[in-house]
This record gives structure tokens, C-alpha cells and sequence, in this order.
């Protein structure tokens, strides 16, 4: 019973794996940077700018997660987790911090709105995430599925021509002149046509 779970959690597995590797190369700080100093030119402040640009690298993450590993869920939550440790976390400790008003005084942090505000950010990020791996798994299966099937039938192909040459030999050599190709010689035809028949 063990045997059969197995094989179907692989490719999920497989996409969380690619999930992690491509948000940890997307999350880098020279590619967040460039794409945060993009849209603050756009005319957004800096804080939102550096969600947009989470938000589109979560995007991308499952969009590749999607197209490597072919299953939406790893690929979903591989691209949360990066977007959590990528971003959320580092908001949350921000807005935990101490902060003075202009007075001196320390002003009380607002509990309820911080945890709305995260939950809001992270459904936004299940959310791209969602768009990203739809739009993955459909373009993995019109740019990769067709070349994938070409080699499998080629090789298919070559399989079965190799075995059909192998048992053609065994077969004329055991029945000497009545194979195929025996025949096709005494009739004055091609040795492949009356194989293909």
C-alpha cells in the first residue's frame, strides 16, 4: 500500500522542490531591488513597491514550479513558503518595532490590524500563486508536452524496430529462406514490404 502512495506525492514533492529553488533565486536581493526600484519610479511608496514585487516573484515561482514539476499544490505552497520567509516575515518584524509619535511617546502596537493585514497578504499570495501554477501547468503542457511525446514515440519506435530486426534474424536463421524477407526476395519485392503488412 506504500508502494502505490508513494509514486503519486512525487511529483507534488518534485514541484515543491523546484518551488523553493527557483523563489530562492527569485527572491535575491539584486533581483527584488531592480524590480522595487522599477515600480517605486512608477510613483508607489517604497513599502508597497516591495509587495508588488513579492507578489510577482511568487507569481513567477509557481509559474516555473508549474511547468517543471506539472503539479499545482507543491508548486502553491513551495511559493507561500518562499513568500513568507521572503517577505511576510520580515514585514511582521518591521511593524513590531517600537515606533514614536512626534511627541516622544511610544505609541501601542495595533495587534488586531497587523494580523489583518498579514492574513490579507498572504491570501493575496495564495491567490498569484494560484494564477502562476494555472498558468504553468497550461504552458508546460503546450510547450513541453509535445516534444516530450515525440521523443517517447521515437524511441518507441527504435525499441520496437530493434526487437522486430532481432527476432527477424533468430527467425531466419532457424527457418532459413521462409521469413519475411525470404519471401520478399523470391517474389522480387522489397525485403520491408511484406514485414509492414
Amino acid at each position: 500500500m506504500k508502494m502505490q502512495r508513494y509514486p503519486s506525492f512525487l511529483p507534488h514533492l518534485v514541484a515543491l522542490l523546484i518551488a523553493l529553488l527557483s523563489g530562492v533565486l527569485l527572491f535575491n536581493n539584486s533581483v527584488i531591488s531592480a524590480l522595487v526600484s522599477t515600480i517605486i519610479t512608477i510613483g508607489l511608496d517604497p513599502q508597497r513597491a516591495q509587495l508588488i514585487a513579492a507578489l510577482m516573484m511568487t507569481a513567477g515561482t509557481t509559474l516555473l514550479a508549474a511547468i517543471g514539476g506539472r503539479r499545482k499544490l507543491g508548486a502553491i505552497l513551495g511559493a507561500v513558503v518562499i513568500f513568507w520567509f521572503g517577505y511576510l516575515a520580515g514585514f511582521i518584524q518591521l511593524e513590531r518595532q517600537p515606533v514614536h509619535d512626534p511627541g516622544g511617546i511610544l505609541e501601542p502596537l495595533n495587534t488586531g490590524a497587523l494580523v489583518h493585514t498579514s492574513c490579507v497578504m498572504l491570501s493575496l499570495a495564495f491567490l498569484v500563486a494560484f494564477i502562476g501554477a494555472a498558468v504553468g501547468v497550461a504552458l508546460g503542457e503546450v510547450l513541453l508536452d509535445p516534444p516530450y511525446r515525440l521523443a517517447r514515440l521515437m524511441w518507441a519506435r527504435s525499441a520496437h524496430a530493434r526487437t522486430h530486426v532481432n527476432a527477424t534474424s533468430l527467425s531466419k536463421g532457424a527457418t532459413g529462406d521462409r521469413t519475411s524477407e525470404g519471401e520478399a526476395a523470391k517474389r522480387g519485392l522489397p525485403p520491408g514490404w511484406v514485414q509492414s503488412r
